[in-house]
């Protein structure tokens, strides 16, 4: 497996620039010289090529070559990947990449406005936000209480927002209520349209491609990808540690040829020793593509990650594992809407765990079956069933821009 250069994670700065991006907000605004034909992407605080905007970019790179679509970065060696793809990329802050911020047309972001550095030169551009996925916990506005700080975010954010947008794409019904709570959205800035990168579902993806190695063909893998917690926890390194140490789904696992990924995520500080060869941990740094990773994956294991919610549109068995909800929901929370999915499909102990990954190893249906046909009527409205998100995504911008 390729390892890549190791992202360097970027300092929370939106307090401290909120003022000179609110003054250019209205300033930039006035700037009538823009081209509509050009077209900026970004995401994860410009320090990752991945996710929504990526898919898109490239799908207009190659299928929409009217449109100059530009990649801005704030990392040099994700600008060089880029280019040796023969994309167009530039470094946000510098002088060619503030240059086209104030041309463009369209921008496109995946966490906030930050996607393209500390300051934003493209204010007056239509500003679309592909975020990185539908979730099921509480974001922003979502779940807070209606207290004095809540309507002092809600005026500050009024003014000038970090995830300010014209349009906000979504998947589902169930989706854009997610968004419009978490935003203080009106119903008519969001569009259904699907994200881009689950288009990537619908391709003959091999795991070869993403390991760049052909053994990797004669495998089968299962991903464990857990989230973030911001308190103490254990249960990510007790569960590993407890399939790691099960010699009847070991020898499960070997008699299958299967082999479970953990993919931690990029803040959890985890480190596990004497691993068995079915078990292969992955740290984000060696990871390109999560997207990838899910495509490749013969089931899901996770806990409160939306990207359950973007794997069960595969058609393959998902499974929701979260021993820790009560601790989870007192100190991050839930939409009140989600409980009674995992009152219903998620397991709590290790032994229900371990039932389920042997079913699936036998090709038994069972529960996990039953949570992904669930799922995926809450995530894929049926107006967009069979379509290409990108293509819908492209059409409904190229409408807002051009007014056509």
């Amino acid at each position: 497996m390729n390892e890549l250069k190791k992202r360097t994670k970027v300092p929370n700065n939106r307090k401290k620039y909120w003022f000179p991006n609110m003054l250019l907000f209205y300033l930039l605004r006035l700037n009538v010289c823009r081209d509509k034909n050009l077209w900026i992407f970004g995401s994860w605080e410009g320090n990752r090529y991945d996710d929504n905007s990526r898919h898109l970019f490239e799908y207009i790179r190659e299928m929409h070559p009217d449109i100059r679509a530009v990649w801005l970065a704030n990392c040099e060696n994700i600008v060089s990947e880029i280019r040796k793809k023969g994309y167009e990329a530039y470094i946000s802050g510098s002088r060619e990449g503030r240059r086209i911020q104030l041309r463009a047309g369209a921008v496109f972001y995946t966490n906030g406005i930050d996607d393209f550095g500390n300051i934003g030169y493209f204010y007056g551009a239509k500003i679309i936000s592909l975020w990185h996925g539908f979730g099921i916990k509480n974001i922003y506005f979502a779940g807070m209480k209606k207290d004095i700080r809540y309507w002092k975010n809600r005026l500050q954010n009024r003014i000038f927002s970090w995830v300010g947008r014209d349009i906000t794409i979504s998947s589902s019904k169930a989706c854009s209520d997610y968004f419009r709570r978490a935003f203080c959205l009106r119903k008519e800035q969001i569009q259904i349209t699907g994200f881009p990168r689950n288009d990537i579902f619908r391709k003959q993806l091999k795991p070869s491609d993403v390991f760049g190695d052909k053994k990797a063909d004669e495998y089968r893998f299962m991903l464990y990808m857990p989230t973030y917690r911001s308190y103490k926890d254990f249960s990510i390194q007790e569960t590993v540690e407890q399939i790691a140490g099960d010699r009847v789904l070991s020898a499960a696992f070997r008699k299958q040829k299967t082999v479970l990924l953990v993919k931690k995520h990029y803040l959890t500080e985890l480190e596990w020793k004497h691993l068995p060869s079915e078990i292969k941990v992955l740290e984000d740094s060696q990871v390109s593509s999560v997207q990838e990773l899910l495509a490749i994956s013969d089931l899901i294991i996770t806990d409160y990650s939306s990207c359950i919610l973007d794997y069960v549109l595969s058609g393959k068995p998902a499974v929701l594992y979260a021993p820790d909800r009560k601790t989870y929901c007192m100190n991050v929370g839930m939409a009140k809407k989600w409980h009674k999915v995992y009152d219903r499909y998620s397991l709590d102990s290790y032994q229900e765990l371990k039932q389920v990954l042997l079913e699936c190893l036998s090709g038994e249906k069972g529960i996990a079956d039953e949570t992904t046909e669930y799922l995926r009527g809450i995530c894929e409205d049926e107006s967009i069933k069979g379509t290409n998100y990108c293509e819908n995504v492209y059409r409904l911008v190229y409408q807002s821009v051009f007014g056509r």
